[in-house]
């Protein structure tokens, strides 16, 4: 690890952005450390760019498994909002409605942008 500091976990703008940090630290045997490790390895996660890429091309197969990705890390450091939104771009991008996908998009990428925020 460098001897760059970590960013603290801001709670409350955790909170506002739908992370559930105490799920998060429950998981990782309450560690903050590792809770700030890991919420600053996904500020360079790219699932979100490549989903809106492959919506953008009607590439069913690159969205499904961006989608996926995206459920997968968010769900695992309870990003519970941003979580919900890739679970139903997932669903829809499954049943073939890259339209509904692409007009769920901005939702997503709202809440996404709010993680961001919170975690930066």
């Amino acid at each position: 690890m460098s001897d760059r500091r970590r960013k603290p976990v801001d709670r409350a703008a955790c909170e506002a952005a739908g992370i559930d940090v105490d799920e998060v630290l429950g998981r990782v045997l309450g560690r903050e450390d590792v809770v700030e490790r890991l919420f600053a390895a996904y500020l360079h996660d790219e699932s979100v760019t490549k989903l809106g890429d492959a919506l953008e091309t009607g590439d069913l197969n690159a969205a499904e498994r961006a989608a996926h990705a995206l459920k997968g890390v968010s769900s695992n450091l309870a990003m519970e909002t941003l979580s919900q939104m890739a679970v139903e771009t997932l669903a829809l991008v499954r049943a073939g409605d890259v339209k509904g996908a692409r007009r769920l998009y901005p939702t997503l990428l709202d809440a996404h942008g709010r993680v961001v925020a919170a975690i930066s």
